[in-house]
């Protein structure tokens, strides 16, 4: 797996706006994100964080951070061990200490876990957001 990292936001939705916007719904925090700082490159501050983690030309997973602010994770695709496999490359390659991982509960788990293992700590869940359709 590689992590790649975007100089702007116009690098990263030319290399991963059509992935994520095949499901609009589920990655709309990141694009709306990139989509601003695609109009303005220091909106949310400096140095933002446009990430990819691909592998034989595919995307498996996406990742934006506007520090001090959390990182967000877009949904992963591929198989179980695949799907490990990026979200471990994800959390390998940053540095530092994180405020907190927003995105799909079970990417955000893994992830969570994955750092726990290689920087120790703990972890919660402090904002549970889901919509649940009820017919």
């Amino acid at each position: 797996m590689e992590v790649r990292r975007w100089p702007d936001a116009a690098a990263f939705l030319e290399r991963a706006g059509d992935w994520l916007g095949e499901r609009e719904a589920e990655h709309n925090l990141i694009l709306g994100l990139s989509g601003g700082l695609l109009r303005d490159p220091e909106l949310y501050g400096p140095d933002p964080l446009l990430l990819t983690v691909e592998e034989s030309g595919s995307i498996h997973l996406a990742g934006l951070r506007t520090p001090p602010f959390n990182l967000v994770l877009s949904e992963v695709v591929g198989a179980s061990a695949i799907a490990e496999a990026a979200i471990d490359a994800m959390e390998a390659a940053l540095e530092g200490p994180l405020p907190g991982v927003v995105g799909p509960p079970g990417v955000v788990r893994r992830f969570a876990e994955s750092r726990i293992e290689r920087r120790g700590g703990t972890w919660d869940v402090g904002l549970n957001e889901r919509i649940r359709h009820r017919p």
